[in-house]
């Protein structure tokens, strides 16, 4: 699915001609140190500015008795488990691929992926999981979008949760990428979650660089993503075709 704001009749099968200007990248560092090297594979110049800092919460080893399952949704929860965990035997359902791969990444011998959101996950795991045979353990951050936790129990899944990391917003850009919005050095965004997706919008607001982003296109993962930022003027807003981060670097080749 495509957005198309701004751009006259017929234009919308012309390059974009991002390869001269920085793409922006807004997830945390972790996340994005595999997505440089992606754009730089594109002939893209990557601007990374994470508006999240991600704070993995000290404890003790986590108790797994009468455990049947990991639900991850989110990378940061694989990471935040295995800094408290060295159990890699429970077989993990991630709510994308990036999550799964971040599992398979740390050691867990048995991941699957719902490619999705937390509905997808729901799910999956309705697919493959009997109720009877235990908990279902939830990695989770201070802030979770979705009602998972209501979906598996109305499907009569024991649930339970810790919050092994927190998230904190970004307060502002960097003087690098305001100087780049001004000076219109900046070609793409992308942003991956509509929370990040609100936080761009605040700091866009805050610096006043609305309008500079006529010359910008926004590459969203997901509709719920662009929702979040259609209240600006974009030369274009392209959505991924599945939530995941291949979906999404394949519609930018797309658009080369």
């Amino acid at each position: 699915m495509t957005w198309v704001t701004n751009l006259n009749l017929g234009q919308d099968s012309v390059p974009l001609m991002l390869t001269n200007k920085a793409a922006l990248i807004t997830r945390g560092s972790q996340d994005s140190e595999s997505l440089e090297i992606k754009l730089r594979a594109l002939s893209l110049s990557p601007l990374v500015d994470p508006l999240i800092k991600v704070t993995f919460l000290k404890g003790a080893e986590l108790k797994l008795e009468g455990v049947q399952a990991l639900l991850m949704t989110s990378a940061n929860g694989v990471r935040a488990f295995v800094k408290r965990s060295k159990s890699r035997n429970l077989i993990v359902y991630a709510v994308g691929d990036g999550t799964a791969n971040e599992a398979k990444n740390q050691g867990f011998s048995s991941v699957k992926s719902a490619s999705g959101d937390v509905v997808a996950l729901t799910k999956l795991v309705n697919k493959f999981v009997k109720p009877e045979n235990g908990l279902l353990y939830h990695i989770r951050g201070s802030h979770v979008a979705g009602n998972l936790k209501q979906q598996l129990i109305s499907h009569g899944y024991k649930y339970r949760s810790d919050i092994l990391y927190h998230v904190t917003e970004a307060e502002g850009f960097s003087q690098h990428t305001i100087t780049s919005f001004y000076a219109r050095k900046i070609g793409a965004v992308l942003l991956y979650s509509p929370r990040t997706a609100k936080i761009f919008c605040k700091l866009i607001k805050a610096k006043s660089i609305g309008g500079k982003l006529d010359s910008v296109v926004a590459f969203c993962l997901s509709e719920s993503v662009a929702e979040n930022i259609s209240m600006f003027v974009w030369k274009k807003i392209i959505i991924s075709d599945k939530p995941n981060q291949s979906s999404l670097l394949e519609r930018i080749r797309q658009e080369l």
